[in-house]
């Protein structure tokens, strides 16, 4: 398997993560022999893809767009108004992507993170839905734009709705649309597919983005994941994109309340990238069909 193009999240060191964190972080990923940096859009305006463009161009860096999915962002709604800022803020995020290059737009697009309990199957398939009715006139401006949605299945004390492959793929397969496709996160697979190999499997040509970080949201590599059944299925599904890091800081309260993270999860955040870098390339390196 050649080698994918290797990222690392901003949200690892800080968050909001604006045009100056871009900056201040580019060349040391860039130094550290990262090939692409995740750039999260929490709100319109952090940064523009005119101040960023030339940062990535001088430290020769790929890059990805992460969305994050806050309370007032949910395709689900009944609310027009709610459905409508949701809309205008996947779009943002497309022109931003299309702006920098970055062929990804990835995250839980499809409703806020946190919102959790039971659903029954008729009103799981209401809200699916409306997913739809409100994604699809998305999609033709992602595919005119040169970008796609990869859609983030989240574990169950994220969400309710879209927990696994099987079910996220409902949704892709619903729609049909090119530019709809899988995010799939090691941290969240950890915790709800039975077997992470035969998951990245289904998802086949549909995975257009991955996440890989241990199984307690730290570097990937000596955690208790089977990371060499990662990388068989990646292969055998033919995967071409890229591997992110993506982990947080306990640092900032909003992210760390976010996503639960309660103690550091390394000497330092530094190691988190620099540590997860050298594993996912002897991962990757060490394929017996390279």
């Amino acid at each position: 398997m050649r080698q994918p193009a290797i990222g690392a999240n901003l949200w690892i060191w800080e968050s909001p993560v604006t045009t100056d964190v871009i900056r201040r972080h580019a060349p040391r990923l860039a130094g550290w022999g990262f090939d692409l940096i995740e750039l999260p859009l929490e709100n319109v305006g952090d940064w523009s893809a005119e101040s960023v463009v030339p940062i990535l161009e001088q430290h020769n860096l790929k890059a990805s767009v992460c969305a994050a999915m806050g309370a007032e962002r949910d395709l689900t709604s009944t609310d027009a108004d709610v459905v409508r800022s949701t809309q205008d803020y996947l779009r943002a995020c497309v022109e931003a992507a299309s702006g920098i290059n970055a062929e990804v737009v990835a995250g839980p697009i499809y409703s806020p993170t946190g919102v959790t309990g039971a659903i029954s199957a008729d009103e799981r398939e209401v809200l699916i839905a409306r997913v739809i009715e409100n994604l699809r006139p998305l999609l033709d401006h992602a595919a005119s734009s040169g970008v796609r949605f990869a859609a983030e299945p989240l574990n169950r004390f994220e969400t309710s709705l879209f927990n696994t492959v099987e079910q996220t793929m409902e949704l892709i397969r619903a729609i049909d649309h090119p530019s709809l496709g899988l995010l799939l996160d090691t941290f969240h697979m950890n915790i709800e597919e039975r077997d992470i190999g035969t998951a990245i499997r289904l998802a086949g040509d549909r995975l257009y983005h991955f996440h890989a970080c241990g199984n307690d949201r730290g570097a990937p590599g000596g955690d208790t994941i089977d990371w060499v059944a990662i990388r068989d299925a990646l292969e055998h599904i033919g995967y071409d994109g890229a591997v992110s890091i993506e982990s947080f800081t306990n640092a900032n309260q909003t992210i760390a309340t976010a996503a639960s993270i309660w103690r550091p999860l390394a000497e330092s955040q530094d190691d988190i990238a620099v540590d997860g870098l050298a594993f996912l390339r002897d991962l990757f390196a060490s394929s017996p069909n390279r």
